[in-house]
């Protein structure tokens, strides 16, 4: 037990001295900020928590209401290889991730923070790169939205939420991303990356607002935590591989990317040359998103984790959705997940 406590105190300095039964409750890796890299963690905006557990995220997972509505809290940083199985099983009951509905619409920006490396060179733009590939081939990865269609019961149908084209915008992505690279052309990407604060409203942004720590930030995702993880783990899978996507910048990528707010299926297809240029792994023609996500597996499979592995055939293979508490928890249930 004592132990325990000085792992928190080290970790997570909010936590002073914890009750018995938070020690319990939480896992020391929960809150360890471990080195290995890439890193990953996630802001969680949700409409929906108790009050106990409000009052414990508050203060011990940097609970408060976000200024858009939503109460918002953190987790992580955590390594690439580790998601947080027994958090999520154990508080299943105490919150759940549902829209908060304000003035403006559906708030639910449970932001995506990944840290490729403590080096500031090339990597940066790699993952930054792919992680705005992802978003454009594989969306359903990073929606909250998810439900059975109503004519075809083994077929998913997704969105995101009605205020994503305010608080994530492409075309400011695509401009970060051009200018990294410019950054890289002509040698002053280190110090750019060294000097950079703030964050940017768009799709993906550098973000060192109200932090120390530079991360690469996907503020479109409002996916739970573990679609979340297995996100990192592709990204991760895709750097081993050696496969670097090459985003386009047109007006066709513009507008696919704001018909995100549309129900989409996921027997739906679209030509991805239309958005990237680079690798050719795919076809020359229209595929489903189903059948990106099975080439893209074809390829990161033997990267990924064993419980990503899980999540990914979950989701793109059995065609199960991953949004809700009761969802995970049945996930966790179904395929013997270890807690940890």
């Amino acid at each position: 037990m004592q132990g325990i406590l000085k792992v928190l105190k080290k970790y997570c300095p909010r936590i002073r001295k914890p009750s018995k039964k938070l020690l319990i409750q939480i896992p020391p890796h929960f809150v360890k900020s471990i080195n290995q890299l890439p890193t990953w963690g996630q802001e969680i905006e949700t409409g929906y928590v108790k009050q106990d557990f409000e009052d414990f995220t508050r203060k011990y997972l940097d609970g408060h209401f976000d200024g858009s509505g939503p109460w918002e809290f953190s987790v992580g940083p955590f390594t690439w290889t580790y998601a947080p199985t027994y958090f999520l099983y154990k508080f299943a009951n105490d919150w759940d991730l549902e829209p908060y509905e304000s003035s403006e619409g559906e708030e639910l920006g449970c932001h995506l923070h990944v840290r490729p490396s403590n080096r500031f060179n090339i990597k940066w733009i790699v993952y930054y790169e792919n992680l705005l590939a992802l978003i454009l081939l594989m969306p359903y990865n990073f929606a909250y939205f998810s439900e059975y269609d109503s004519n075809m019961k083994k077929i998913v149908r997704f969105r995101f939420r009605s205020t994503f084209d305010y608080w994530a915008r492409i075309n400011i992505s695509l401009n970060q991303l051009d200018i990294l690279k410019y950054r890289y052309e002509n040698g002053s990407l280190r110090g750019y990356l060294e000097s950079y604060s703030g964050r940017e409203h768009g799709c993906l942004t550098l973000n060192r607002n109200l932090k120390r720590t530079l991360t690469i930030e996907a503020r479109i995702n409002e996916a739970h935590i573990l679609k979340a993880y297995l996100t990192v783990n592709i990204l991760v899978a895709l750097d081993k591989a050696s496969i670097q996507f090459k985003v386009k910048d047109n007006e066709i990528l513009r507008d696919y990317y704001y018909s995100f707010g549309n129900w989409k299926r996921l027997d739906a297809k679209i030509y991805p040359y239309n958005l990237i240029s680079e690798p050719k792994i795919f076809p020359n023609k229209e595929l489903s998103y189903i059948k990106i996500a099975y080439i893209i597996y074809k390829y990161t499979k033997k990267y990924l984790t064993p419980l990503a592995r899980k999540v990914f055939t979950w989701l793109y293979f059995y065609r199960k959705p991953l949004s809700t508490n009761f969802e995970i928890k049945k996930f966790i249930t179904t395929n013997n997940v270890k807690l940890g």
